[in-house]
């Protein structure tokens, strides 16, 4: 809708002059049919009048006859007869006879000339019915061409305009271009220039520059290269440990239940009765049982390491755990009292065990700044725990 309004303010000053010429028919047609209707109103009401006119006249002359034979009739009854009134009122007579023989004459001329009037207009109705079947048609589908026109000369304006703009912009984005580089090649040019009148020793410093931030950039990329490798090897030491760590616990030279419930602290058993069951559950022909306070000293050294490495799995924190105690006593115990252990009560589980000498899986770091060396029975520190990447780099070297 919007586009036919726009293409009807777009009118032409011929199309203007048509629309107009055509509006003035228009009402010129309107005109005529209303001057039409009027006069044949008129023409209807004359004929009345002529009908009525002539009916009065008709009457006239019946009431003059009547009153002529009446006065002939009084003259006639009459003694005495006056000529003079009688010419007098014949001539009224005649007089009146032909006023209205004026008036009809009148009253016919008026007619002849709307009869007149009206073939005229029906001549001119007749025209523009004729008009109106053939002529309006033809000038229809003129309007209708020159419209078809006018839309074909606005698709071809707005086609063109359309055009015209990508041209345009085409244009103005090769110049964009075109600067663009002739800028560039000005700023290159100064530069050249700029360096072409610089001393040796600042054109050896903007080409060491120049190969520093070469290098740098080949740093980085290394760096980063370096960064994940370390990461990668950070996860697989990890994964390491951990196995190793599971490992060790699957080793341990005592049952798990035993090694749970003694962590747990749930052997809790008085002297007198600890030795009755370890009596009782002795073998015939072994040796003869260490004393009680040896064992107790070692169940429950057992019991605070057990203890402790629960509490190092459980305790989420987000420092790095730091071991309380060495790992080979931990896992391995105290291969002085692995005797004692073997004979710890009803909770035990007669398997069969291995004597052997507790050695770390590998060598410690001799590097002070990584790791410290400890005692085989003293606890590791914090510090010394924790990866580092020389640690890392020391091991895989």
């Amino acid at each position: 809708m919007s586009k036919k309004r726009r293409n009807e303010d777009r009118t032409t000053p011929a199309e203007a002059f048509i629309q107009f010429q055509i509006q003035v028919k228009r009402k010129e047609t309107e005109e005529f049919r209303n001057e039409i209707s009027e006069l044949e109103a008129k023409n209807q009401k004359l004929t009345e009048l002529r009908d009525r006119l002539r009916e009065e006249q008709l009457a006239l002359i019946r009431e003059l006859n009547k009153q002529a034979k009446e006065q002939e009739k009084e003259l006639e009854q009459g003694e005495v007869v006056n000529k003079e009134q009688l010419e007098k009122a014949q001539q009224c007579n005649l007089e009146v006879t032909h006023r209205q023989e004026e008036e009809l004459a009148e009253l016919c001329r008026k007619l002849e000339v709307l009869k007149l009037q009206v073939a005229e207009r029906q001549k001119e109705r007749q025209v523009l019915l004729q008009y109106k079947s053939v002529g309006s048609i033809k000038h229809l589908q003129q309007i209708q061409n020159l419209q078809s026109e006018i839309i074909n000369l606005q698709n071809r304006f707005e086609k063109m305009s359309e055009n015209m703009k990508r041209s345009l912009d085409d244009t103005l984005n090769e110049i964009d271009k075109k600067t663009s580089q002739l800028i560039d090649e000005k700023k290159q040019q100064a530069v050249e220039r700029a360096i072409k009148q610089l001393d040796k020793s600042s054109w050896q410093e903007i080409k060491e520059n120049d190969r520093l931030k070469r290098e740098l950039v080949i740093c980085h990329k290394e760096v980063s290269i370096l960064e994940t490798a370390v990461r990668r090897l950070e996860e697989e030491n990890l994964e390491h440990v951990k196995q190793i760590f599971e490992h060790r616990l699957n080793d341990l030279q005592i049952s798990r239940n035993v090694f749970l419930t003694q962590a747990a602290g749930l052997e809790q058993m008085d002297s007198s009765g600890l030795e009755l069951t370890l009596t009782e559950t002795a073998e015939p022909g072994s040796g003869p049982l260490p004393p009680l306070n040896s064992r107790s000293e070692a169940r429950g050294a057992q019991q605070k390491q057990a203890v402790e490495l629960e509490k190092d799995k459980t305790d989420p924190s987000c420092k790095p755990p730091s071991p309380p105690h060495d790992l080979t006593m931990l896992l391995y115990g105290n291969q002085n009292n692995l005797r004692e252990l073997l004979h710890l009560g009803p909770l035990e589980k007669k398997l069969l065990s291995v004597v052997g000498q507790a050695v770390t899986l590998h060598p410690l770091p001799s590097d002070s700044e990584d790791l410290a060396m400890s005692t085989h029975t003293g606890p590791l520190h914090a510090q010394d725990w924790a990866l580092s990447t020389r640690i890392i780099r020391n091991k895989f070297q």
